[in-house]
C-alpha cells in the first residue's frame, strides 16, 4: 500500500481558530497509510477536545479514563503564553510513534513556541494510542507503568503502591469524615509515588516548564463519584498522611469547595485535622500565645484584615482558628448538621454578611456581640 505521511495536520481549536498538529519529518508512522491517517486524525481530535471538560473528550480510552483525566488536566491552556501575550503561542508536534502490542502505539507529543530563531519547549507528553475500529483512543501510560505494582483495597478505596503501604493511614482515608459528610459511597483511587518527578513520568508528563524546580505535588480529579489522586509528595508508602488535607479532599467529593465559605472550610480542617503536621491542640496553643495574648485584639476587625501566626516554619491564619472555635461550638449545640449549614453559606464576600447572619441563626451571636463571644470561646477552650 502506498505510504503518505502529512507533515502538518490542521484542526479547529476552541473559538474556531485554526491551528496545526505538526509531524516531525523524521518520524516513523505506521506502515499502513490508512492506519497512520486514522492515528493522526484521532490525535488531533484528542488534542482539540483536551481544552474542554474531560468527560466530553470522546477520544479518551474509557477503561482508563480516571488515570487519563489526571494527565488531561495538564493540557488545559497549554498553548497560551502570558509572556508573549499569545493564546496559541505553543503548538503541538508529534515527535515519536513506537509500536506496542495489540496494535497499540506509544506517542510523544511536545508543545513548542517560536520566538525569532529560538524554539521554546513548553511541555512534552507520553500517550498510549489504542485502536478502536477506524480510529484510536488515548490513555495516560500510568496503568501500563504501574502494572507490576501492588494493590490494596479497603472499603471503596483502591491503593496502588510499589513496595509497602501504611494500611492504617489507608483505612483512615477511607473512613474518616465520611459518615458526617455522607460520602461513604464515594470511591477513591490512589497512586502512591515517591515525588513529583517520579509521578509526572508515571503519568506521562515528561516535561513541563511550569514545574521547573519543584519536586512535590498532589494531583486530583473528581469524576462521577470517584476521586483519583496521584500523590507526589514523598508518599510512596502513604506515610505522609495529613487529616487536614483529607478533610478538603472528602468535602470536595460532596460539594465544590468554591461553593462553601473558605474560612469555615479551613476552620473545620484545623479543628478536625490540625495543619502542617500539628494537632489542633498544638495550633490552638500557638494561637493563644502569639495572637490571643494581645488583650486589645478585635476579632471582628481581624476577619476583614487577616493576621497570621507561626507553627514551626508554617504560617497560619488566626481567623481560621476563630472559625474552628465557632465550628466546635456549633457542633456541640446542633451536631454536624449545624456545621453543614455553616459551611453552605456560599463563597466569602466582602463584609461577610452571610457569615454573620448564619452565626446569629445558629448561636444567637449578632455582629455587635461577635468580638466578646469570640473572647469567651478562647477563654473557655
Amino acid at each position: 500500500m502506498k505510504r503518505f505521511y502529512p507533515l502538518i495536520f490542521s484542526f479547529l481549536a476552541l473559538g474556531a481558530q485554526a491551528r496545526e498538529l505538526q509531524i516531525n519529518p523524521g518520524i516513523r508512522l505506521p506502515k499502513d497509510s490508512l492506519e497512520a491517517s486514522h492515528l493522526i486524525q484521532s490525535l488531533a481530535g484528542f488534542l482539540e477536545a483536551s481544552q474542554s471538560e474531560n468527560s466530553a473528550n470522546t477520544y479518551v480510552l474509557p477503561a482508563e479514563k480516571f488515570e487519563t483525566y489526571l494527565l488531561l488536566d495538564e493540557f488545559k491552556g497549554i498553548e497560551a503564553s502570558s509572556s508573549f501575550k499569545d493564546e496559541h503561542f505553543y503548538q503541538p508536534q508529534l515527535c515519536n510513534v513506537a509500536p506496542l502490542e495489540e496494535g497499540q502505539y506509544w506517542l510523544q507529543i511536545s508543545y513548542f513556541g517560536l520566538k525569532g530563531d529560538a524554539s521554546i519547549l513548553r511541555a512534552s507528553f507520553d500517550l498510549i494510542a489504542h485502536p478502536d475500529k477506524d480510529q484510536f483512543k488515548f490513555a495516560s501510560p500510568l496503568k501500563r507503568n504501574t502494572r507490576h505494582w501492588k494493590e490494596y483495597k479497603v472499603g471503596k478505596s483502591h491503593f496502588f503502591y510499589q513496595d509497602s503501604l501504611n494500611e492504617a493511614h489507608a483505612y483512615q482515608l477511607s473512613t474518616r469524615f465520611d459518615v458526617n459528610l455522607k460520602s461513604e459511597n464515594k470511591a477513591n483511587i490512589v497512586y502512591c509515588c515517591e515525588n513529583l518527578i517520579a509521578m509526572e513520568r508515571l503519568l506521562g508528563l515528561t516535561y513541563k516548564i511550569d514545574y521547573n524546580g519543584y519536586n512535590s505535588s498532589v494531583w486530583t480529579v473528581n469524576e462521577a463519584g470517584t476521586k483519583i489522586m496521584a500523590l507526589g509528595n514523598d508518599n510512596a508508602s502513604f506515610e505522609n498522611f495529613d487529616p487536614h488535607d483529607l478533610w478538603h479532599a472528602r468535602l470536595s467529593m460532596v460539594i465544590s469547595r468554591r461553593a462553601v465559605d473558605h474560612s469555615v472550610d479551613e476552620g473545620c480542617a484545623y479543628l478536625y485535622g490540625g495543619s502542617w503536621g500539628y494537632t489542633w491542640d498544638e495550633i490552638l496553643k500557638a494561637f493563644k500565645e502569639q495572637v490571643a495574648s494581645d488583650s486589645g485584639m478585635n476579632w471582628h476587625e481581624l476577619k476583614e484584615k487577616p493576621q497570621y501566626f507561626q507553627t514551626g516554619e508554617h504560617r497560619n491564619s488566626a481567623d481560621y482558628v476563630v472559625c474552628a472555635l465557632l465550628v466546635q461550638e456549633i457542633e456541640a449545640k446542633h451536631g454536624f448538621e449545624g456545621v453543614w449549614e455553616f459551611l453552605n453559606i456560599g463563597p466569602r464576600e466582602k463584609g461577610n454578611a452571610k457569615f454573620y447572619q448564619k452565626l446569629e441563626s445558629l448561636l444567637g451571636i449578632s455582629v455587635e456581640e461577635y468580638n466578646a463571644k469570640v473572647w469567651e470561646l478562647i477563654e473557655n477552650s
